[in-house]
């Protein structure tokens, strides 16, 4: 299927339809009918932002191409989506593994930030089983914090809440700023101050 076959697909999703596909495939890691490995979980993060109220504005994943090599057809990176909140540029990496993510998806995403305006963040999601401490320990130790992680907690709230993803994102962010924390999981409350 082509990545505007996906879009289409996933465009059609009201938040319902998104909790379904959570729930019945991504979380099991099961793949619907049609949709080639890693897909829907990509289009759901992004599909789920477009979705809140006010939408965030959004772009479905695409590839980067760089015409001063002489060849148009070279993909330099692809990326997994981006979303625009608050006046931020977000660049989207989502994994949907069986084990916890390592370091590697976090560091490419960290290099992908470097060759661009210092302004751009990023988020890496994780559909199932979280992150490695090892890899939440160098997150914490970079300088400086440009990407928040989340996890399966975040997104299963983030799809069944009234607020939405950017309700989310906008706590991650909050505790970014307050504490220097890029993981924050579900449930760690804010400090009182």
């Amino acid at each position: 299927m082509r990545e505007e076959e996906y879009r289409d697909l996933i465009r059609a999703m009201d938040r319902p339809a998104l909790r379904a596909l959570w729930r019945e495939h991504i979380v099991k890691g099961a793949l619907p009918a049609g949709w080639a490995k890693g897909k829907p979980f990509e289009y759901l993060v992004i599909r789920a932002f477009e979705l809140d109220l006010p939408p965030a504005a959004v772009e479905y994943p695409f590839e980067v191409r760089d015409a001063r090599l002489g060849t148009p057809n070279t993909v330099l990176e692809q990326l997994d989506g981006s979303i625009e909140w608050g006046g931020v540029h977000w660049l989207v990496e989502s994994k949907n593994h069986e084990k916890g993510l390592d370091a590697v998806p976090i560091l490419e995403l960290r290099q992908r930030l470097q060759r661009r305006p210092a302004a751009v963040m990023g988020m890496v999601f994780s559909a199932r089983k979280g992150f490695t401490e090892p890899a939440t320990r160098l997150l914490a130790m970079l300088s400086p914090l440009r990407i928040l992680l989340w996890d399966h907690d975040d997104l299963r709230e983030g799809l069944d809440s009234r607020g939405g993803m950017v309700d989310i994102l906008r706590e991650k962010w909050r505790k970014a700023i307050w504490y220097a924390d890029p993981y924050s999981p579900r449930g760690a409350a804010l400090e009182e101050t």
